[in-house]
């Protein structure tokens, strides 16, 4: 995968925590490597913000943010992301597709992006947190 990578970087606040995921696909396939993200979450991980980036993905490109079980933590609500504006996702049961609060994760997860074609689109996600305790 030439010229792929997932960059991360962590802020905290006042008891909030906000992990954002840096991608760029690669050159040649438009693929985005999937990356654990580096920090272990303790809390409630309250919404997901998505920004696709100058270099738009492919319209409808999806997001999953797998717990150590293999399991979506946010229930599929990451899907169909749009390609020209900013979006906000929050966690949902996937049956029936209820909006919830917030979902608990204690762990690590993993961040992995498909249905990209764009070679070279950019984008981020910002995973938003509120601390354990």
């Amino acid at each position: 995968m030439a010229g792929s990578e997932v960059t991360q970087d962590r802020e905290e606040r006042d008891g909030i925590v906000d992990i954002t995921l840096n991608w760029t696909a690669d050159d040649t396939d438009g693929s985005v490597p999937e990356t654990v993200i580096d920090w272990p979450i303790d809390g409630i991980l309250s919404y997901v913000t998505t920004n696709p980036g100058a270099t738009a993905p492919t319209d409808l490109y999806d997001i999953v943010l797998e717990d150590k079980d293999g399991v979506d933590v946010m229930g599929g609500a990451l899907g169909d992301r749009a390609t020209a504006v900013s979006e906000v996702a929050y966690p949902k049961e996937p049956t029936p597709a209820v909006n919830l609060s917030g979902v608990p994760v204690l762990g690590q997860l993993t961040f992995k992006l498909t249905n990209n074609a764009v070679n070279s689109a950019v984008g981020s996600a910002r995973l938003t947190i509120k601390k354990a305790g």
